[in-house]
């Protein structure tokens, strides 16, 4: 369980061969505008089907991160009620692509209220979750059980609680470096920590050899104002990382990382050009490589 709000936008085919995704609103209205004798379109049940593939992923997404973590009573009927919305989806759209196929009416007008109702039982289960994480209180990342004592450890998983990030960074995840050993141990330990893996406290060591190798390439380099700036950069990262230890908020561990992750990837372009002919890697400053995402 990621400590971050859901991005709960409307169910949404990714990708299929012809025309624009379909949402459950948009289709609602093809299948009223059906109904009426509006439009007589030969491919609207192809786009119920695609539709019905897309809740039947988003169920089994959610199926499978019920199964692989324990959660808190609160959460799980929560989870749960959202499995049973969408498998009722799916049953009506499925009945619905039958009916359309068939010309069949009546069938497809019972079936459009079943999955109208289902759709708001469906929103009625994701606004109870953006309630639960704004309710202020400290979650474990493994479980999702609650306390306004944000020092105290997760009775179930013995992890230490931490503030959800309500905000993001939309950008997250779509870039790409080389990056030395210590920033790998400390992206590894970082996402462990988010995923209910590790506890926070297991990124204090990443955290200081990462400061060390940092401190001591930023000393070397100290003639290059601009190195040494971007090594600054990096310090104050893992600086707010290591807020985090006080704070409790997963905000400072993300927002910490895209510092860290940044400013690295400046180090990396700064250093190239000193480094040519040199027998050192101009990954980062580290002794191995590895294609890492932020």
């Amino acid at each position: 369980m990621r400590l971050q709000r859901m991005q709960n936008g409307p169910i949404m085919i990714p990708h299929f061969s012809f025309g624009q995704p379909v949402t459950l609103a948009q289709l609602r209205q093809e299948i009223e505008a059906w109904l009426k004798g509006a439009i007589q379109d030969d491919d609207l049940p192809l786009r119920v089907e695609q539709l019905m593939a897309a809740v039947r992923e988003a169920e089994g997404s959610l199926r499978q991160e019920m199964e692989s973590r324990q959660q808190t009573p609160e959460l799980e009927v929560l989870f749960s009620g959202a499995v049973e919305a969408y498998q009722e989806m799916e049953g009506c759209l499925e009945a619905i692509s039958t009916g359309v196929r068939a010309g069949d009416q009546e069938l497809v007008a019972e079936e459009l209220v079943r999955l109208n109702e289902a759709g708001d039982s469906l929103r009625e289960r994701t606004e109870g979750v953006e309630n639960w994480l704004n309710d202020s209180q400290a979650r474990c990342p493994q479980c999702g059980f609650g306390s306004k004592d944000a020092g105290s450890l997760c009775p179930h998983c013995q992890l230490e609680l931490l503030y959800p990030d309500l905000s993001p960074d939309p950008q997250s995840g779509r870039e790409f470096l080389t990056l030395g050993a210590d920033y790998i141990g400390l992206y590894k330990t970082y996402l462990a920590v988010l995923e209910g893996q590790s506890s926070l406290s297991d990124l204090r060591s990443p955290l200081e050899r990462l400061q060390g190798v940092v401190v001591e390439s930023s000393s070397l380099l100290r003639s290059q104002p601009e190195v040494h700036e971007a090594c600054a950069q990096i310090l104050a990262g893992i600086g707010q990382m290591a807020a985090a230890f006080a704070s409790h908020e997963a905000s400072d561990l993300n927002q910490g990382w895209f510092r860290i992750f940044c400013a690295a990837g400046e180090l990396q372009q700064l250093l190239r050009p000193l480094l040519q002919g040199s027998s050192v890697e101009s990954g980062s400053p580290g002794s191995d490589s590895f294609e890492l995402s932020e």
